[in-house]
């Protein structure tokens, strides 16, 4: 998957037939497995089409038929192999907290790191928001990171 960070953010909050979508799924070269939301899902938003690109590490959420979410496994999860591709800031698995909160700075939100009650343990996250998108790390019990997620900032207000 030969990808820069902008093939990604382009295609956040487009519809899947237009070109930086299309784009972007030709470049990631996998058929997807094709899942949806539960039918008694409550979201506000409605329900949620995911593309999960198993062996690329990479899963993409439809809302309204746009493009809302994309979430990249930096470390295998479940069934999603490691995704190896580019980062902003060159970030990868080797990252930290610190590493992010130097980059970035003070991040817009945060939370995790503990275990809620019915939920179990919450991994530890930090968000950062721009007029482009809102940016997730998420971070493993030892500190690394785990997964990043860009949300489109056509739904950054709900989510």
């Amino acid at each position: 998957m030969l990808l820069n960070w902008d093939s990604f953010t382009q295609a956040l909050g487009k519809m899947e037939t237009e070109s930086s979508v299309v784009s972007l799924l030709s470049q990631i070269a996998e058929v997807p497995v094709v899942t949806n939301s539960p039918d008694q899902d409550s979201d506000p938003l409605g329900k949620t089409t995911f593309y999960k690109f198993e062996r690329s590490g990479v899963e993409i959420g439809w809302r309204e038929k746009k493009l809302h979410h994309i979430h990249f496994f930096v470390q295998a999860e479940d069934e999603y192999e490691c995704y190896a591709g580019p980062i902003t800031y060159d970030f990868n698995f080797d990252s930290i907290e610190s590493t992010v909160v130097a980059a970035l700075g003070l991040p817009f939100s945060s939370g995790g790191g503990k275990n809620m009650p019915l939920l179990g343990y919450m991994h530890k996250w930090l968000k950062y928001e721009n007029e482009l998108y809102s940016i997730r790390f998420e971070f493993s019990k030892d500190g690394s990171l785990r997964k990043v997620s860009l949300i489109s900032p056509s739904f950054v207000q709900g989510v």
